[in-house]
């Protein structure tokens, strides 16, 4: 019975995928011949989030306008939600981190003056394929140019990931910065768990953390898979720390923690993980290499170049793995965004 539910929902999804392409094609096609003037900007507002979200969010609105061929305007992030074992603790540190998440992607952006009396703006928290089509056709025989700040275009970019690997790339800088060392077969494992003990966050369904032995049965498979390379060199992302630890979150950012799992007005405690399983898989063959914390823009930049990348519920290893023009991309089942056709899917719960 879950099966033909399953398969159901799939079916119904490829439906609507289908037709959100078509309606997309049919937006692209009129904006062309009605010769509008659109620009798009992300626009973060005062919303505060982590490097993944943000990245995603700004490479979903980029890789629309590309496809629209409207022109995008870069505008500045509000910032990024500091995690406990993020590296970046005093203002310096967290402004230069920002200033590099801006230009983490290798985007083309017009120099627009959209303040202009003859430029009319309109806000969006979530642009879906209908509201675009309602801006579009409402504003069809204006003369104005139509301007865009959208905070999510996720609910298009659902519907066809394929525009971010087609538009969107990694800045080269960062790439020749984080080139990898290991001579034979990478593998990296996103693994995202939060304060531990599998929390389920407000507005999710599902905890974003998997079961360890998830992660540990695939990478037998994958190194099984590899049984020709002469070294395997495993690397785990994670955000667990090495023991438990007690985090203040910087007083502008405590509101982003209010009834998060664990955060007592104050501080919150994040329980490890035993990585002991994953460990064990060394061998003269093969490495195994943990990082607790750390730049979260290193360990993408990373996971965009290895030849297996394993994922979790995160928009980190997400995006990373839409970046990742050349490995094997392993999808957590039961994840909320939708993956490429060539991704294998394996269990997570």
């Amino acid at each position: 019975m879950n099966v033909l539910k399953q398969q159901l929902k799939r079916s119904l999804f490829l439906v609507h995928s289908s037709c959100e392409r078509a309606l997309l094609r049919a937006i692209k096609f009129f904006i062309k011949f009605t010769r509008r003037k659109i620009s798009i900007a992300y626009y973060s507002g005062n919303q505060f989030d982590g490097t993944g979200a943000q990245l995603q969010r700004l490479a979903s609105v980029y890789a629309l306008s590309k496809y629209l061929e409207i022109d995008f305007i870069k505008t500045p992030l509000s910032g990024v939600t500091v995690h406990p074992t993020d590296p970046f603790r005093t203002e310096d540190d967290y402004s230069q981190y920002l200033t590099r998440v801006e230009n983490f992607l290798q985007l083309e952006a017009q120099d627009l003056n959209v303040q202009d009396p003859d430029c009319k703006n309109i806000d969006f928290s979530i642009i879906t394929t209908l509201a675009l089509v309602k801006v579009v056709f409402h504003n069809a025989f204006q003369k104005c140019r139509i301007h865009l700040n959208v905070f999510q275009a996720n609910s298009i970019i659902d519907y066809w990931p394929e525009l971010i690997p087609n538009f969107v790339r990694v800045n080269r800088n960062e790439l020749n910065s984080t080139k990898l060392e290991n001579n034979g077969a990478s593998i990296a494992i996103h693994y995202r768990q939060g304060v531990g003990g599998f929390p389920i966050y407000p507005g999710q369904k599902i905890s974003r953390q998997i079961d360890l032995d998830n992660y540990t049965n695939l990478l037998r498979k994958c190194i099984d898979d590899l049984r020709e390379a002469e070294r395997i060199g495993i690397t785990v992302f994670t955000d667990s720390p090495q023991e438990e630890t007690n985090f203040t979150p910087p007083k502008e950012q405590l509101v982003q923690w209010l009834g998060t799992p664990g955060f007592d007005g104050n501080k919150v405690t994040i329980i490890p993980t035993d990585f002991q399983p994953i460990k064990s898989l060394a061998s003269n063959r093969v490495s195994v290499s943990i990082e607790h914390g750390g730049n979260p823009l290193d360990a993408f930049a990373v996971m965009t170049q290895v030849d297996v990348l394993i994922m979790s519920r995160s928009s980190l290893s997400y995006l990373a793995g839409l970046l990742n023009l050349n490995g094997t991309i392993y999808f957590p089942t039961n994840f909320w965004h939708s993956p490429l056709r060539s991704w294998k899917k394996f269990r997570d719960g």
